[in-house]
């Protein structure tokens, strides 16, 4: 699910008018995501499509918010779809939100079948590369660009039964430090001001680990000094935060665990 907001922002970091994509915004993070960018903008400014498979109306979104068909693992319908929203929006700072992602029931390597690994890179990792390729030209001719990307502690914590899950959300953060040092590159004058940052949530209360076992959910909440699962609000905070930072802040990776790394 993608979400495209045109936020007017007089407070909360935004001094100028920007177009914001959400991908995966009708998912646990991604909705929290969208609400919250929703709250801080000047409605009357707002435009918000959510973009995926059909869904029913979905509840407590503006009246000017609406919806369209995306897929980010296909590159060149993202990329079509990218440049005909845009049109909307002439001469808009954009940023991009990727919050898209899948997370299978744990399943030991050797037994994970191909189609569930393909699924999870596809949509974790070439989804989230897709989106980026398709931007970052726009960012760079407009000299200005966000990306928040959304990796996950599972990319620096062993956890058995989510290997694909952890590789394909590791190459998420080696991406996110890539296209940091790249994007802002400006071989004719001053560095465009790109950022490219990742948050790294814990388990996060959403439907996607509702599944999770009790062994697995006791053993995280043993290492973790919140013990308990990271609201997606929470994580939407961090987004948000790096959403709207200066050009200083480009290439972290920021934890939004209580702690779950540092133990």
């Amino acid at each position: 699910m993608l979400s495209f907001g045109r936020l007017d922002f007089e407070r909360g970091g935004f001094g100028l008018k920007r177009v914001v994509i959400i991908t995966g915004a009708s998912g646990g993070i991604g909705r929290a995501v969208s609400n919250l960018f929703q709250s801080r903008c000047d409605i009357m400014n707002t435009a918000i499509i959510w973009v995926d498979r059909p869904l029913a109306s979905p509840v407590g979104l503006a009246c000017n918010h609406k919806f369209v068909p995306l897929d980010v693992t296909d590159k060149f319908s993202f990329a079509q779809g990218i440049k005909n929203v845009l049109s909307w929006y002439v001469n808009r700072g954009l940023v991009l939100i990727n919050a898209a992602g899948v997370l299978p029931p744990p399943s030991p390597f050797v037994k994970t079948s191909e189609e569930t690994i393909e699924k999870i890179l596809a949509v974790n990792l070439r989804g989230t590369m897709n989106c980026c390729k398709a931007v970052l030209p726009i960012m760079r001719e407009q000299g200005y660009g966000r990306i928040v990307n959304v990796s996950s502690t599972a990319a620096q914590s062993g956890d058995p039964g989510n290997t694909a899950y952890a590789v394909s959300k590791a190459a998420v953060e080696k991406l996110t430090k890539q296209l940091a040092i790249e994007a802002p590159f400006n071989k004719d004058g001053e560095p465009f001001d790109i950022t490219v940052n990742a948050v790294a949530p814990g388990i996060v209360d959403t439907p996607m680990t509702a599944g999770l076992s009790e062994k697995a959910l006791e053993k995280y909440f043993e290492r973790s000094p919140l013990k308990r699962k990271i609201k997606p609000e929470e994580v939407a905070e961090a987004v948000y935060f790096l959403a709207t930072v200066s050009a200083a802040i480009n290439g972290i990776i920021l934890p939004v665990d209580g702690g779950y790394l540092a133990s």
